[in-house]
């Protein structure tokens, strides 16, 4: 009985210590102005209308997820209708993200210098109304790191005091029923929200 119990308690102690390890880990923005972050990352409200699964859906790295997108606004910096957005499935350490189906939201995606656009938890997190601002006008600011305005008084920290202090402020969520509203009235009501599974190739 001892030693049930004895592995047991080292098979836990394994399970918990994998699930550490390939815990996804992130670095936070580090500073700098909104458009370094326009360079790298596209931002956009849209409605993921369809998803596919891959085969290789469970292994890391992959491609696991492709989330095609309905642009809601894209501040003049996405001409297409519709556009694909890909992320590795939101286990462990892959670092994936999981979209709500239908619902309108702010994603900012990363492209690799194509056209292929990732999304995922590593996205660096930003003041959205400067983000914004910076969209709609292209007048630049200056975002310090976040961890330097913790316990900082500074002038230049304020921009985080709504992200903050406000969860609800902190992606844009404040225009959430805005988008939302617009996208009730342009629905195709016959849209299935069903995930499908690419086949495997023979």
């Amino acid at each position: 009985m001892r030693v049930f119990q004895t592995l047991a308690v080292v098979i836990f102690t394994l399970l918990m210590t994998s699930t550490h390890a390939f815990a996804c880990s992130c670095a936070s923005w580090e500073g700098g102005k909104v458009s370094d972050f326009a360079k790298d990352y596209t931002s956009f409200w849209g409605v993921p209308i369809k998803s596919e699964v891959h085969p290789n859906a469970g292994n890391w790295p992959g491609r696991g997820v492709d989330y095609k997108i309905k642009i809601i606004d894209a501040f003049n910096f996405v001409t297409k209708p519709e556009i694909t957005v890909s992320s590795s499935i939101p286990h462990g350490g892959t670092c994936g993200v999981e979209l709500t189906m239908g619902v309108a939201q702010f994603i900012s995606a990363f492209s690799y210098g194509g056209e292929d656009m990732y999304i995922g938890e590593c996205t660096p997190k930003i003041p959205y109304a400067q983000l914004k601002h910076y969209l709609k006008t292209g007048e630049d600011s200056y975002i310090p790191a976040l961890d330097d305005c913790i316990n900082e008084n500074s002038p230049e920290c304020t921009v985080w005091d709504d992200y903050l202090a406000d969860p609800w402020k902190r992606q844009g969520q404040e225009d959430t029923r805005l988008y939302q509203k617009q996208w009730y009235s342009e629905r195709d009501e016959s849209l299935d929200f069903t995930p499908t599974k690419v086949p495997s190739k023979p």
